[in-house]
């Protein structure tokens, strides 16, 4: 996969780490807020880009089946 799904899945991979890391019990609450604070971020980042890819997804359907293709969405290649 590309830089783009190496990060997605870095992120993805991370967000593991710090759930592994708050169910242990070991971390206390400062710790915990900042590591919830950071999943959440990386959450969001990876919404987004799984946003993305499926707009992508959507917009090759399109250009298959022959149906008319829109205003490209921001990020298209």
């Amino acid at each position: 996969m590309g830089k783009t799904g190496s990060e997605f899945e870095d992120r993805l991979r991370r967000i593991e780490g710090i759930v592994s890391r708050l169910e242990s019990g070991e971390t206390g609450l400062e710790e915990s807020v900042a590591l919830y604070e950071e999943a959440s971020v990386l959450i969001r980042e990876c919404e987004a880009q799984l946003k993305t890819a499926e707009q992508k997804v959507s917009l090759i359907q399109k250009k298959m089946d022959g149906s008319p293709v829109g205003v490209p969405f921001e990020g298209a290649d």
